[in-house]
This record gives structure tokens, sequence and C-alpha cells, in this order.
């Protein structure tokens, strides 16, 4: 499986291809975003040591169709669609 990373401004926006069964995806996706939640207090107490202010954050998902562009100059592919245009409305309000 690959996983697609995007980074949006001050946004990272990633992407878990469908596997056999939707619910597969769904249930990687909220594992990800559940163990993104629980690192928070260790990545906050690592900046601390180092003199630097916490970080917060706020994560959203959605479920749906994404296109996948491959590009011959870039080495990262572009990751669209409306999907990811609603994730990134979600995650706003």
């Amino acid at each position: 499986m690959q996983l697609y990373v995007k980074n949006i401004g001050e946004s990272l926006l990633y992407y878990f291809p469908a596997y056999t069964e939707p619910a597969d995806s769904i249930v990687s996706s909220v594992r990800c975003n559940l163990d993104i939640i629980q690192q928070r207090n260790d990545l906050n107490k690592a900046l601390k040591g180092e003199g630097l202010p916490e970080i917060s954050y706020r994560i959203s998902s959605d479920f749906g169709k994404v296109f996948v562009a491959q590009s011959s100059l870039f080495l990262i592919n572009d990751i669209f669609g409306p999907t990811v245009n609603m994730c990134a409305k979600i995650n706003h309000m």
C-alpha cells in the first residue's frame, strides 16, 4: 500500500488508497488520526525540551474518491478531488 501525503500551507493531508473492503481504509484512517492525537503530548514535551513553543492541531477526515496526478517532473504525486476539498473545508470549521 502506498500512502500519499500532501502539504497544503500549514496542513498535512494524507490519503489511504482503497483496500479490498472500504471499511479497512476507514479503520486505517481512524487509527492514524487517533495515533496523531495521542502523540501531541510527546511532541510538545520534545519541543519544550528544545525551548520551542507547544503546538496544537485539528484533524478532519472524509471518505470518497481521490485522484492521483503523477508527474514526470516531480518525485511527489499530487492528490486532488472533491473529497480533498471537503476535508479542507471541514478542517476550517
